[in-house]
């Protein structure tokens, strides 16, 4: 049988017998050259026009020959480009003319550091520059493999030049163990589309746009180095560079700068800009060249230490004005951290029912919120209609119903999916990989939880150690998780097991310990009730965390699972009274 079935997976490999018909946003019309999926992506590759491409392409580069392009699709919604490649640093010229490149022109020579290598432009770019070195850090291996090997040899075999590094890991957990410094780190457009066709990605972590990770890439800059990273400008709300902006003023405040204005310079290309973070305030000769290069290239410099476009570009860089405009802006631009890694949510919850709030340029990302108030309201409803009605229609004789007891099933039935999500989103950012996250938290939860169980009636009168262990967790793992970024995975997975273990064996003892509550207070009455309303409540708090974290972060989402269990181990007391 098992001999079989591998024969048919292998057959449809070939033939593709069963496949998948349809991708979010549409039919999938298995056209293209190549597709891939894996544990946490699909990517998929076809043919692009001969027109050179560009993010932010200036409207003055007139291309002198046509060249190969590939489309590298991820997730159907986020996309690069793989250049056709053979050595001739002359027929890629036109990666000079986009604005995601401008950093070059003012470090050059030096080492630079690519964040997401996808299609392999940047990599271009930085041999076009003259660039000593550059490394580039891929956290998807198929992508990683797909430029080496699939189509390795059409985009340069980049892997095999001396002056190009290729590294499969997490880039901010990579920067951080370095030993080097870099003139140019480098990100642009870093995102994914993965979540819905409908934006959700806004609801996933990004541990790139965290002032965290920002401060461990200043870090590893050189005394005169740059931080560079291109994201999309709308014109009539141009938050994503303002929440960049913030994110620099930040850091730069955090390592000590008195004046941010002097160390950031915005330059934007129609709807793409590009955002440069100098450790040290930038010269009179780089305001001057990146005048000039504008000038030339027709670029909008959005701004620079002389000048600011718009005047919250000018407040986002100015102590003292950056608070008033970040409390007073429409949008949250606030500068993201890692207990909050939501960079593209934007949305506060004070300003969930105003119409204005979901207009214009971010209406796509914003929609994902409707999506989550949706899917709260839904499981909800179906949570009420599936598990509670059938219970309040039956009205058994002699049925258990217990209010205290009811009210300590349903707290630890929020509880658990509060801290289950909360310690999620926090360690998923130490992990850096999202199926490290994933299935180390779900496996190390499961485990102890288990143990727990198994336990609980050998542990029950230290059942009060699960809120100390639990506020263990939530007050001790985020200086632990920052020391320890610059770990080897390894080491951060073992770290992530030891922080999760001791609050999940005591979680996991809560709910033997109601049921063994609920028979001897009863007298063995059937206790479907206390089942209903634990897994209702779960239901709920599934969804209902998500929404906590993207609004007020992770630590209170983790805070309110704790007060939760509070209210359940008090609701579990002295039960002399029943309510049958």
């Amino acid at each position: 049988m098992r001999v079989s079935r591998l024969s048919l997976g292998a057959i449809n490999q070939s033939v593709k017998l069963v496949d998948i018909q349809w991708l979010k946003g549409g039919r999938n019309s298995h056209d293209g050259l190549y597709e891939k999926w894996n544990a946490f992506s699909r990517i998929h590759v076809r043919e692009l026009g001969s027109q050179p491409f560009g993010w932010g392409l200036s409207s003055r580069y007139r291309a002198k020959r046509e060249i190969g392009q590939l489309y590298l699709d991820i997730d159907s919604g986020a996309a690069t480009v793989i250049t056709k490649f053979d050595g001739n640093l002359n027929a890629v010229e036109h990666l000079k003319y986009d604005v995601t490149a401008l950093a070059h022109y003012l470090r050059n020579p030096t080492s630079v550091l690519v964040i997401g290598i996808g299609g392999g432009r940047d990599i271009l770019t930085s041999l076009a520059f003259g660039q000593r070195h550059v490394t580039g850090v891929e956290i998807n291996p198929d992508i990683l493999r797909l430029l080496t090997r699939r189509f390795g040899q059409y985009s340069g075999s980049l892997q095999n030049n001396p002056d190009v590094t290729l590294v499969h890991d997490e880039a901010r957990s990579y920067v951080a163990r370095s030993l080097e410094s870099y003139g140019i780190i480098q990100a642009s457009l870093i995102d994914t589309w993965a979540a819905t066709s409908a934006g959700a990605y806004v609801l996933t972590e990004n541990g790139l746009y965290t002032k965290e990770a920002w401060l461990t890439f200043l870090t590893h800059l050189t005394p005169d180095g740059i931080l560079t990273m291109s994201r999309w400008y709308y014109e009539a709300q141009p938050a994503e560079i303002l929440r960049l902006a913030a994110l620099a003023t930040a850091s730069l405040m955090d390592i000590g700068v008195a004046d941010p204005r002097q160390h950031v310079i915005i330059v934007r290309n129609q709807d793409v800009a590009t955002i440069m973070v100098a450790k040290r305030p930038f010269s009179a000769a780089d305001i001057d060249a990146v005048t000039k290069i504008s000038k030339a290239m027709e670029f909008q410099p959005v701004l620079t230490p002389r000048f600011a476009e718009r005047p919250e570009f000018e407040a986002i860089s100015t102590p003292g004005q950056y608070e008033h405009l970040i409390r007073t802006y429409p949008l949250n631009i606030e500068a993201p951290t890692d207990d909050s890694p939501f960079f593209f949510h934007m949305l506060r919850a004070g300003d969930l029912l105003k119409r204005s709030t979901f207009q214009g340029m971010n209406q796509l990302n914003l929609r994902a919120v409707n999506v989550l108030g949706r899917s709260l309201v839904i499981v909800s409803g179906l949570s009420v209609i599936a598990i509670i009605a059938p219970l309040v229609f039956r009205r058994k004789v002699g049925e258990a119903r217990s209010i205290r007891l009811m009210i300590y099933f349903a707290a630890i039935g929020l509880a658990f999916m509060m801290v289950e999500i909360g310690q999620l989103e926090r360690l998923i950012v130490f992990l850096g990989h999202p199926i490290y996250g994933l299935t180390v938290v779900l496996f190390v939860l499961l485990l102890a939880s288990s143990c727990g169980s198994f336990y609980s009636s050998r542990m029950r009168p230290w059942m009060w150690l699960l809120p100390v262990a639990l506020a263990a967790f939530i007050f001790a793992s985020p200086s632990v998780t920052y020391q320890l970024t610059a770990a080897s995975t390894p080491v951060r997975i073992a770290v992530s097991a030891l922080l999760l273990f001791p609050s999940g064996f005591f979680m996991g003892m809560a709910f033997p310990l109601g049921i063994s509550k609920a028979v001897s207070v009863n007298e063995g009455a059937p206790t479907a009730w206390y089942w209903g309303v634990n897994g209702a409540f779960s239901v709920i708090s599934s969804v209902l965390a998500v929404a906590v974290a993207v609004f007020w972060g992770v630590t209170v989402t983790l805070l309110v699972g704790l007060g939760a269990y509070i209210l359940a181990l008090i609701a579990l007391g002295d039960l002399k009274w029943e309510i049958t």
